[in-house]
């Protein structure tokens, strides 16, 4: 994991170390604490309520009740800016001519 070792490197620890933070707050979110890092973050559960769903391929189906995790960021993480990647689009619609635009129009 790249991003491990730079946390390691950043905070002149070993990478051991740093695991053991990580498996720590595993462990806390897994029993449904919630985990504060002050400067970060927090880390909590929340218990979703059974829901029923219908799609055009699977039909109607049922998602019983289960936890997920949200993490909320402190204000300054918030509003960091985030350098963006363009992203690459699969399809290009071409280009109208004024010709075709009168003939659909």
């Amino acid at each position: 994991m790249s991003g491990l070792n730079e946390i390691a490197k950043e905070a002149e620890l070993p990478k051991e170390a740093v695991s053991a933070v990580f498996a720590a707050i595993k462990s806390l979110i897994a029993d449904g604490q919630m985990v504060i890092i002050k400067g970060f973050g927090t880390f909590r559960t929340k218990t979703r309520k059974a829901r029923s769903f219908k799609t055009k391929i699977r039909g109607q189906f049922e998602v019983g009740e289960h936890r997920s995790i949200t993490f909320k960021a402190v204000r300054e993480l918030r509003f960091l800016p985030v350098k963006r990647i363009p992203t690459k689009t699969r399809f290009k619609f071409p280009k109208k001519t004024k010709g075709e635009e009168k003939a659909n129009g």
